[in-house]
């Protein structure tokens, strides 16, 4: 599905918004392993984490609110 868009960093992520709209899945986590892709519900974006974000605790990589895998 090809997407387009400006992308913004929050800490060590990278994430783009998106013109989807989907909802919060049962097993939505908040830490992202490295390098891998997320779609952060509370923001219709698309998430990819390589580091700390400001809502981390020591290296993991926390995204503001739960995601879905």
């Amino acid at each position: 599905m090809p997407l387009s868009g400006r992308a913004s960093t929050w800490g060590d992520e990278v994430y783009v918004a998106t013109p989807l709209c989907c909802r919060r899945e049962p097993g939505a986590r908040s830490v992202l392993e490295p390098w891998k892709s997320a779609y952060w519900t509370d923001g219709d974006a698309i998430a990819i984490g390589y580091g700390p974000t400001p809502m981390s605790h020591d290296e993991e990589i926390r995204l503001a609110s739960p995601f879905n895998v």
